[in-house]
Formats: C-alpha cells, sequence, structure tokens
C-alpha cells in the first residue's frame, strides 16, 4: 500500500542531475563487471551509506558512454 520505501522517507534530486547520472552509471558499470557485488551494496544500504532505492536507479540510468 505505502510502497517498498515509503517509511524511509523521500530523496531529493541531486541538483545537478548529471551526476546523479554519472555516479550510478558508474555503480552499474561497477555491478556488471562484478566490482561491487549486490551484498557488497545491500550492506552499504543498510549502514545508510547509499541510498535504500539505488538498485533502482541503478535500472533506469543509461550505460556510460564508452
Amino acid at each position: 500500500m505505502l510502497g517498498r520505501y515509503a517509511l524511509l522517507g523521500h530523496y531529493r534530486a541531486h541538483w545537478d542531475p548529471n551526476q546523479e547520472r554519472f555516479f550510478f552509471g558508474l555503480l552499474r558499470e561497477c555491478l556488471e563487471k562484478g566490482v561491487v557485488s549486490e551484498k557488497m551494496l545491500r550492506d552499504e544500504m543498510a549502514r545508510n551509506h547509499v541510498r535504500h532505492d539505488a538498485f533502482e536507479l541503478v535500472e533506469r540510468t543509461p550505460p556510460l558512454a564508452a
């Protein structure tokens, strides 16, 4: 009913959307190459070092240009 992250609050968009796309594009690349594991990212989300909707943002972010 409230959604997956309803009780965690709302994240504000970064003032520079290019920075947000760049970060999540890099994170996407690191996940694809195995540099960062899903478990590692979940652990950092649990420690509140990475926003809790990171997986959704990674999915929405297009791959970085080569």
